[in-house]
């Protein structure tokens, strides 16, 4: 059981990828029109992507696991045909390659983007090179790796269980095209970035995972390059199909992607030490939404903020906007401590186009802005407006709480947006309980400080409750507590 109250606020790609596992969300997917031609982006579901997904989910990967929230006929067949298979060869080595050098997320769908499947074979591309790909793998890897996923392709019959679900993927492409295919629009990032990717834009779906969305590219031994924008899926309807909706900031990150990291690969040098500093001022809040290293923390930088100025051009229909100002906020919060001074760097950018004809040739004036942040300083007055979470009407710990209790209530330090609120389970712990609130009221009361859930207890019960920071914002600044608040206590045995 869970509470969500989410009208009006901002949560960046990462906090999305990582609060779907707690909170029931649908994740956003795209298809979009190629230009005046209106020619369809359609999305896909790839054999390589399920299978590489599959492996990682059998080998304990949890940003593969299923999803508490996402249950559908698929994942149970997943789990029937495949749970045997969990001792497999490859899925051990899987688990060695993993825990020793941290392979997982991104570098799982690049392996298989890597690959091709003709005639019942698994093998890499003759026209992509393969000391390319992500460095998580380690080139002596690869050959025994390559030939225990052919393995396990034969024994575990996946062609033919791929094969045995295409009408079901298929249902999920046109729920994928009727939702949100008019919510992109496309034209905006070949004309803002200066370039032209999006003939070569490819979109992919997986049925399989939740946590991930994705926005590699890869470049052919001959030089052309593809851009991916794959995703997971988080919901479904009540008869198993994915239910997608538009959320246009979280696809322009994906696609932004394409642009930003070839464009920035010659500058990472002059960056780094800066990146280095504020991924270490942040590390705490970034590696809580899974990112774990000053590079790739510059790289999601770049993205979220030409996503923003996405956002600001092109509100959706769907969804309210969430405002520049706002997203910069709740960037900073989440330890992008530069993004303000990204986002206006870009902004003088868009002025010059005379003079910077695209985002390469104005590379230069990005790595100016960034390194001229002073980031102990953002960061400190960023910390220093984040609301607390005081605690609740039940002692933390205690074990003695009545079980005739009707509410819970969480208290803040100061006036909360009242449009942002909600709890979730402890996604980590399997036996730990939430308290009923089927057809209960929840409200804020009229000092905007106290959130109230109408709940039934049981007696003797062990009950445990979190509350994401990323659920509240501050009334005046949009700004979130530091921390999730996890709350446990125990009911007495009834009387």
């Amino acid at each position: 059981m869970y509470l969500l109250s989410l009208h009006f606020f901002r949560i960046t790609h990462k906090q999305i990828v990582y609060f779907m596992k707690k909170v029931l969300l649908s994740i956003v997917l795209l298809c979009t029109v190629f230009s005046a031609k209106a020619q369809n982006l359609a999305p896909t579901v790839d054999k390589r992507i399920e299978l590489m997904a599959l492996v990682f989910r059998l080998a304990g990967a949890e940003e593969y696991q299923p999803s508490y929230n996402y249950k559908s006929s698929y994942t149970d067949k997943i789990e029937r045909k495949f749970a045997p298979f969990r001792g497999s060869e490859v899925v051990k080595y899987t688990q060695q390659l993993r825990n020793k050098f941290g392979i997982g997320f991104d570098a799982v769908i690049l392996f298989a983007l890597y690959t091709e499947i003709t005639d019942g074979k698994v093998a890499f591309r003759n026209d992509v090179d393969i000391r390319n790909l992500d460095k998580r793998w380690p080139q002596d890897s690869l050959p025994k790796y390559m030939k225990l996923l052919n393995k396990f392709y034969k024994q575990t019959g996946f062609d033919a269980f791929f094969a045995s679900n295409a009408d079901f993927y298929g249902k999920a492409s046109e729920a994928f095209k009727a939702n949100v295919m008019d919510e992109i629009n496309l034209k905006w990032f070949d004309e803002f970035f200066g370039q032209k990717k999006s003939d070569n834009f490819k979109v992919m779906i997986s049925l399989s995972f939740c946590e991930g969305n994705y926005g590699p590219h890869i470049k052919d031994k001959k030089g052309n390059e593809v851009s991916y924008a794959i995703f997971g899926s988080c919901k479904t309807d009540s008869v198993g199909i994915p239910i997608y909706r538009p959320m246009g900031w979280l696809v322009a990150h994906e696609l932004s992607h394409s642009y930003w990291n070839p464009a920035i690969k010659p500058y990472y040098q002059e960056v780094m030490p800066q990146a280095t500093k504020m991924f270490y001022l942040a590390a705490n809040y970034l590696q809580n939404i899974h990112y774990g290293d000053p590079k790739s923390c510059f790289g999601e930088l770049l993205a979220n903020a030409s996503a923003i100025l996405y956002d600001v051009d092109n509100p959706s229909k769907y969804a309210p906007n969430y405002g520049e100002s706002r997203q910069i906020c709740q960037n900073t919060d989440d330890g992008f401590i530069a993004i303000g001074a990204i986002v206006e760097a870009l902004k003088e950018y868009r002025k010059q186009r005379d003079k910077y004809p695209n985002i390469t040739d104005y590379i230069p004036e990005i790595v100016k802005a960034f390194n001229s942040v002073d980031a102990e300083k953002v960061f400190a007055e960023s910390e220093s407006q984040r609301p607390l979470i005081l605690g609740t009407n039940i002692e933390n710990g205690s074990q003695d709480v009545d079980p005739a209790l009707d509410s819970i209530v969480v208290y803040f330090d100061r006036r909360m947006n009242v449009h942002a609120n909600g709890w979730s389970p402890d996604s980590k712990c399997k036996t730990c309980k939430m308290p009923n609130t089927e057809g209960l009221d929840f409200y804020w009361n009229k000092d905007a400080k106290s959130w109230v859930v109408k709940v039934e207890l049981e007696p003797d019960t062990e009950y445990t409750i979190i509350y994401p920071s990323v659920f509240f914002y501050a009334e005046k600044n949009y700004h979130r507590p530091k921390n999730d608040y996890r709350l446990t206590f125990k009911t007495r045995k009834k009387q």
